[in-house]
């Protein structure tokens, strides 16, 4: 989230656990334009380099995220998101908070 402009980045992490339903993913939304409002920007489907839940859940489990609340973290979700309907709790990764950022100092 670009909170400086109140813009979505408009990426998500997607993790399937049915190859078929990556297919049909893929087919459905790929190079397809007019999903995001107020945008002519398509959607374009790309493998992560890093695979997995537990891998990405690591990855950004201590990150520290410019965010205004839990809201806007990454989360996943228990069980596995099926599309039945049926609740599912979710967790949420990372942190919210501000990062400082700290200037470099050249020709040290």
């Amino acid at each position: 989230m670009d909170f400086k402009n109140h813009k979505s980045k408009g990426y998500a992490f997607v993790n399937f656990t049915n190859y078929r339903a990556v297919w049909r993913f893929f087919h459905s939304f790929h190079n397809k334009t007019g999903v995001f409002l107020e945008s002519s920007k398509s959607v374009m489907v790309v493998a992560a380099k890093l695979q997995g839940k537990e891998a990405q859940v690591k990855r950004f489990e201590s990150t520290i995220f410019n965010c205004e609340s839990e809201a806007f973290l990454p989360v996943w979700f228990s069980p596995a998101r099926d599309g039945s309907g049926r609740g599912v709790k979710h967790m949420t990764v990372g942190k919210c908070g501000r990062k400082t950022i700290v200037p470099s100092s050249f020709g040290k």
